[in-house]
């Protein structure tokens, strides 16, 4: 399986449980930056150059994610067709 593929399942995969640092990384690895200077708080706002709008993750980096970051990091793989 290309190397692409294989990172694309292994970001997509739900079974085990994920904190807020998990999605920091796999966004890192999906070339999104974040936003210096947007965000209050626990909120990060994260920009891909490849796609129009941005993604808002709030909670601490240790904290679970909640479904729908998830939800957002799923569909935003897609549209990157990671």
């Amino acid at each position: 399986m290309p190397r692409s593929c294989d990172q694309g399942a292994r970001l997509l995969n739900m079974a085990d449980a994920r904190n807020v640092r998990d999605i920091i990384s796999d966004l890192k690895q999906a070339g999104f930056q974040l936003v210096k200077g947007q965000g209050k708080g626990d909120h990060r706002k994260y920009r891909h150059p490849a796609l129009q709008g941005s993604l808002i993750l709030d909670g601490k980096s240790g904290s679970d994610a909640k479904h729908y970051q998830e939800k957002q990091l799923r569909e935003a793989l897609r549209k990157l067709k990671l």
